[in-house]
């Protein structure tokens, strides 16, 4: 093989005139290996179902995963969502401004992220934006914000 500018018109070795490549007439097959499913498998998990002594161990405080008061925003958040009892799709009210809603947000009342019922409530998407916007300008004036209370706007 030679070293620096090619030159135009010499083969070096590479691919040689006349030589059928390796793979010619060969067929190949992508995505091979454990991850690779045929259609028309099932796989042999379906159906089963684990025992329930073995679920309740998975969840909640006895998982391995449990971070309890470690836990970031988002999964505190599914955590009080799952309960405090909010289903999806169902129609809700918000505990502010009492319309009924189909979609909910769950709100923090006090600043304060723990698993107490008493320091989370249900907003609708325009109340919890107020509540929100509010707090900040609270915060950012210098000021302690203030938990809301139902009958504050």
């Amino acid at each position: 093989m030679t070293r620096g500018k090619p030159k135009i018109g010499v083969n070096d070795g590479w691919f040689t005139k006349g030589l059928t490549p390796w793979n010619k007439g060969k067929k190949i097959r992508t995505n091979t290996g454990r991850t690779h499913f045929k259609k028309g498998n099932v796989p042999w998990t379906t159906g089963r179902k684990l025992p329930k002594e073995m679920v309740e161990n998975m969840s909640g405080e006895k998982s391995s995963n449990w971070k309890g008061d470690n836990v970031k925003d988002r999964g505190l958040h599914t955590w009080c969502r799952k309960k405090f009892g909010v289903p999806f799709g169902a129609i809700h009210t918000c505990e502010k401004c009492k319309k009924e809603v189909k979609k909910i947000d769950l709100a923090n009342k006090t600043g304060i992220y723990n698993r107490e019922r008493k320091n989370w409530f249900f907003l609708c998407r325009l109340c919890h934006v107020r509540y929100d916007r509010k707090r900040k300008a609270a915060y950012d004036a210098g000021n302690d914000p203030e938990p809301l209370n139902n009958n504050q706007e």
